[in-house]
């Protein structure tokens, strides 16, 4: 059992006893939620958390809030729950966080569904969630393992190459006989021409980075994507909606895994409150994703899937 495997169960462990801990003191907790919006994944995420939270607490108080159903009343929304005093606020999504963490930094908060949680000010010891952006390092191992390239293209911006962790990448390609060439552009227009550097390489591989500059743009990620078709280049988008249109793979948050895991940070921000501990907890990145697979471009790219591959994503025609 390695070193990582180890503390992840010591880890896991402790939250667990932190649990039974709360429960068997029978301590009053008023939490609030508050969610961007109504619909999935907001939904998903926040019924998972009240799940695990009804399950942990002996006496909760949960208020749920959406930010899209106070538009224009924020100030209404922030007297509201400076009423009911929360131990904890979670937010979901990033306007209400950023929302919440401008107006209630005092109280405690966790947030979820926040793709780019540092470049927002989400940042301090009295916040800490989940980032929704996939390390790049779980996308290579992902395109590796199922498309075999061995040559592989990366492009993000400038502004957001300080949120990779370069050193990391190169050294997983390193362990995993993988050439990478990565290029830096200043915008989105930027990026035709340096895909078609690397498509002169030779690259048989790419991967989208969580980089919204680049690849939050239609335009861009079509570009991307019928190009990687005609040159034979396995595309890894950045979830299921990218498979959908075209990239061979995905990575996609488990969004009812990502209401479990902030529960936990809540439960144990809580706890650490209780007991007067210091300490920051970290911000974390989803422990678990869902794999998608497009088998139409699998065809086209001439990738045999796996049969254990298959029955292990959600497969798209």
């Amino acid at each position: 059992m390695t070193l990582y495997r180890c503390l992840k169960i010591i880890a896991i462990t402790s939250i667990a006893l932190l649990f039974i801990s709360i429960k068997a003191f029978g301590l009053r907790t008023n939490i609030v939620i508050v969610s961007t919006h109504k619909f999935h994944p907001y939904s998903t995420t926040e019924n998972a958390i009240i799940h695990v939270i009804n399950s942990s607490l002996a006496d909760v108080r949960i208020k749920r809030y959406t930010l899209s159903s106070w538009r224009n009343r924020e100030k209404q929304l922030i007297n509201s729950i400076k009423l009911i005093n929360p131990d904890i606020i979670i937010t979901l999504g990033t306007p209400a966080s950023v929302l919440i963490h401008k107006r209630l930094n005092s109280i405690p908060q966790v947030f979820a569904l926040v793709v780019d949680p540092w470049r927002r000010g989400l940042v301090g010891n009295n916040v800490t969630g989940i980032c929704l952006k996939i390390p790049i390092t779980k996308q290579l191992k992902a395109l590796v393992r199922i498309a075999h390239s061995n040559f592989i293209g990366i492009i993000w911006t400038k502004g957001h190459k300080e949120h990779f962790n370069e050193r990391a990448i190169l050294s997983l390609a390193k362990e995993l006989r993988v050439r990478l060439i990565i290029k830096t552009v200043k915008n989105s227009k930027q990026l035709p021409e340096a895909f078609q550097q690397e498509i002169q390489y030779g690259i048989n591989g790419f991967i989208m980075v969580a980089d919204p500059i680049l690849f939050n743009n239609l335009l861009a990620v079509k570009y991307i994507i019928t190009q990687g078709i005609k040159y034979q280049i396995a595309v890894m988008g950045l979830s299921a909606c990218y498979v959908t249109h075209g990239a061979l793979i995905a990575l996609h948050p488990d969004y009812s895994y990502i209401g479990v895991q902030a529960a936990r940070m809540a439960i144990a921000k809580l706890v650490e409150a209780s007991t007067k501990t210091s300490g920051k907890i970290p911000i974390q990145y989803p422990d678990k994703y869902i794999l998608y697979i497009n088998l139409t471009v699998a065809k086209l790219l001439h990738i045999n899937i796996p049969t254990d591959i298959k029955n292990k994503a959600v497969l798209v025609e």
